[in-house]
């Protein structure tokens, strides 16, 4: 990839992680997600990125956010990479017809995507969740549809988009012989995620949930061990939310009922069990990831990703400094992140 393109997909990559961190800051009911990081998948069509690019853009915007958030090797990087893969093969064809807005490219990958990850989401759920998939697409519809505003209204008004069309603008930014630094990742860090994969692997096939449970252990000791943080809420949220769903289709000895519904013994431990899997793979992502300060070690400076995670740094920090109307705002983000970033 010639050097101008390669940053044009690392600093729209940035952009959906910044985009990312901004939904995790606002409020929303339990299994609703808003989709902030499409907006910049959108805008990269509008942009002129070609289907290489733009096929690139979507895989590195997944795999970007699986190691900003740890969750490279669990079920969350399966869900994030079909719904994003789905709704991104829709969007792409759908803007290029004419008369289709962002709006309905917009609706369109939300239905398909959200489709997509509920079907998903059984393996890791239970079929129970089947049962929230009219709530959680009624609220995908209207906010994407509210993101596909927001993204019409920008694409007319930012100077900075009109400016990254034309590949001379980001190629006079990007100083030529820069690479003077190529980083490798060592093969003690290799050999220590292949073992680890080995183990987690044993707990994936295991079917005694006490296994299952001592190499989930295993992993959190080794994650608070080497300083990652964990907090308590999330965890007790995804115990008590996949239980309730496999408590949706009851099996087994019934425990309990109320009214007509009957809470059954083989639903609870399935639940658990299930939990129990998402969580090691949760635990063993954050182990072997490289923490974000440490990811200039890890990656070739020649390559997307370093220069993806050295603009979302500039992003975010450059954000914080800026004031004004929103659109203003976000563009002087953003010609600092490209510049500064490239001094």
């Amino acid at each position: 990839m010639q050097s101008q393109y390669k940053h044009r997909v690392a600093l729209f990559t940035a952009l959906c992680l910044f985009c990312s961190l901004i939904e995790l800051a606002i409020p929303k009911p339990v299994f609703i997600r808003l989709g902030l990081s499409n907006v910049p998948v959108m805008l990269s069509i509008f942009c002129g990125f070609s289907l290489a690019e733009y096929s690139l853009l979507v895989i590195f915007r997944i795999i970007s956010q699986a190691l900003i958030n740890g969750t490279l090797f669990s079920y969350a990087f399966v869900l994030s990479a079909v719904a994003g893969i789905s709704s991104a093969a829709v969007m792409f064809p759908l803007r290029r017809l004419r008369g289709i807005s962002f709006c309905g490219v917009s609706i369109a990958g939300a239905f398909v995507s959200n489709t997509v990850q509920t079907f998903t989401a059984i393996l890791f759920l239970g079929k129970g969740v089947i049962r929230l998939f009219p709530v959680i697409l009624g609220a995908g519809i209207v906010t994407s549809f509210l993101l596909g505003l927001f993204t019409d209204w920008f694409c007319r008004r930012s100077q900075f988009l009109k400016k990254l069309r034309d590949p001379a603008f980001v190629a006079s930014l990007v100083r030529p012989g820069y690479y003077d630094v190529n980083h490798r990742i060592s093969w003690p860090y290799l050999l220590k995620v292949l073992f680890f994969s080995l183990v987690l692997c044993f707990c994936l096939f295991s079917r005694d949930i006490r296994i299952c449970g001592a190499i989930c252990v295993f992993f959190l000791v080794m994650c608070i061990a080497g300083g990652r943080k964990i907090r308590v809420f999330p965890v007790v949220w995804l115990v008590l939310r996949t239980v309730f769903i496999n408590v949706l289709m009851p099996s087994g000895r019934v425990l309990f009922s109320v009214g007509a519904f009957s809470v059954t013994q083989d639903a609870i431990l399935s639940g658990i069990r299930r939990s129990i899997i998402m969580l090691t793979g949760t635990w063993f992502s954050r182990f072997v990831i490289p923490q974000s300060g440490e990811f200039e070690v890890a990656f070739s400076r020649q390559g997307v990703f370093y220069w993806t995670f050295a603009y979302y740094k500039a992003i975010v920090e450059k954000w914080f400094t800026e004031s004004g109307r929103l659109i203003d705002r976000i563009d002087r983000t953003l010609v600092k992140a490209l510049t500064e970033t490239n001094r």
